[in-house]
């Protein structure tokens, strides 16, 4: 990871957790809806969310008081026994540290560095323009106490949250089955307003006083960089964690930290801005915090004075709590899109734009592949290669026309190899329900001519190394599903 810190990427990264922010046209149609007019933006978002969590937490956490799990200090070890069962990376990292906590007799205490390291997230295969993703090393005895704490707290979320007529429910689908309950509710939801979410990404469903039915896909903005410190606060109250905890939390979010140029090999060290955490990629509570965010904007959405009729009283709201939100309207079911997946007809399967993305994009001489395929030639590495990324994703779906981009399936699935595929962070499991979608289950989303399917697909039959496929469908799916 180190060795893609380089020192145009340092620039780039920190613009991701401290860029100014600056207000788009939806959020100035929300705000001018209700009188209201932004000088500073970026300074405005911050008194908004500092100010609601000292006005608004206290009474939200109390909402729920009943339901706040107890995140003590002697739930580490219990982690430990999750991580053993999955079979985790840092299972073996883990136990070690736990030891020597054990040991040193300093289990339960705080434990945090007085400086982190930051690191950019290698591999990833990231949108156009996206800035890169920083990934933090907190050690590993700041982890175990993060990583406790988050599991807890995601068993006891889910169970939605109503307030009023508004209900905020973080989705977990464990199969296929449950997945295409996920749209299904979100479509059917007779609620005022229904928000159906995982992390980050979101389903919101508003149901107005006068019209019909509005669905929207919708995601929070510029996340990383827009937590502070009383969000942090209200967070910690909300689901229960001890002081240790807290201060554990606290710790690893407000403290400085390093980052070190693999080009000129000098190290920058910054601080969070003034009033603000960082939540990067590593610390086991983004998830958390951010389906802590949507409780928040349920909240608000009850509490507001105005009808909710459309998605801009939603930014607004979102406003209110000092956060950002972008949207797209769904007018058609196959329009909805939640982790990158959307519904077909009885099931769901990934978007295309995956498929896509994860084709063609070795560019190594060493291929990091399983150990039998070490003595293979370099041209089947590769093909093995493009197979790995996209069974990953694939595995359950089985469209003929579209197979050439997955050379060595049939091979792979009937091998009963079940490979921890590192690269895509995909576990392949062979056990699973097989759907067979139809032309229109692929590309139903897309809105695409048949004869542009169709000659997209003759290209595809032809595909084979060092061959690039470019070509108006690709074009189209790439900007619907990632805005290029």
């Amino acid at each position: 990871m180190y060795d893609h810190t380089t020192d145009i990427n340092i620039s780039l990264m920190t613009r991701r957790h401290f860029c100014i922010k600056y207000i788009e046209v939806h959020e100035q149609i929300a705000i001018a809806r209700y009188g209201g007019r932004v000088n500073d933006f970026d300074t405005q978002l911050y008194v908004n969310q500092r100010d609601w969590h000292t006005v608004n937490g206290s009474t939200l956490c109390d909402l729920f008081f009943y339901r706040r799990p107890i995140i003590h200090e002697d739930i580490c070890e219990s982690s430990l026994e999750t991580l053993e069962d999955t079979k985790h990376d840092k299972f073996k990292l883990r136990v070690a540290s736990w030891k020597r906590i054990i040991t040193d007799g300093t289990a339960g205490l705080p434990v945090y560095t007085l400086m982190l390291y930051w690191m950019m997230k290698s591999g990833e295969m990231a949108k156009f323009n996206k800035y890169p993703r920083v990934v933090v090393d907190c050690n590993t005895e700041n982890s175990l106490p993060r990583v406790s704490a988050s599991a807890t707290i995601k068993e006891n979320s889910y169970e939605s949250y109503v307030f009023d007529d508004i209900e905020c429910q973080y989705s977990v689908p464990g199969n296929n089955a449950g997945f295409n309950e996920v749209f299904d509710m979100s479509w059917d939801s007779n609620r005022r307003v229904f928000i159906n979410h995982n992390s980050d990404d979101s389903l919101l469903t508003i149901n107005p006083n006068l019209g019909a039915r509005r669905v929207y896909n919708v995601d929070i903005a510029a996340n990383d960089s827009s937590h502070t410190l009383e969000s942090f606060v209200t967070y910690s109250k909300f689901y229960g964690l001890s002081d240790n905890h807290h201060a554990n939390l606290m710790g690893i979010v407000t403290s400085p930290f390093t980052i070190r140029s693999a080009e000129s090999y000098r190290k920058v060290i910054m601080r969070p801005k003034p009033g603000f955490g960082y939540l990067p990629s590593g610390i086991g509570d983004t998830t958390p915090k951010n389906n802590f965010t949507w409780v928040c904007l349920a909240y608000q959405l009850s509490i507001f004075q105005h009808p909710i009729n459309d998605i801009y009283d939603v930014v607004y709201c979102f406003y209110l709590i000092g956060m950002r939100l972008t949207f797209e309207e769904c007018f058609k079911k196959a329009d909805m899109q939640l982790l990158k997946n959307s519904p077909c007809d009885g099931f769901v399967m990934p978007n295309l734009a995956i498929l896509f993305k994860y084709s063609g994009v070795c560019k190594q001489r060493h291929i990091p592949l399983p150990a039998r395929h070490k003595n293979q030639d370099y041209e089947t590495q590769l093909m093995w290669y493009q197979t790995y990324l996209t069974y990953a994703y694939f595995k359950r779906y089985r469209y003929k026309p579209l197979m050439p981009l997955c050379p060595f399936f049939d091979e792979l699935h009937k091998s009963g190899y079940i490979d921890h595929v590192k690269y895509s962070h995909k576990t392949v499991i062979l056990d699973e329900e097989v759907f067979y979608p139809t032309r229109d289950d692929v590309y139903g989303r897309y809105d695409l001519g048949h004869d542009l399917i169709l000659e997209f697909e003759s290209l595809v039959s032809l595909v084979g190394l060092r061959r690039v496929i470019s070509h108006p469908l690709v074009d189209e799916v790439m900007r619907r599903d990632y805005g290029l």
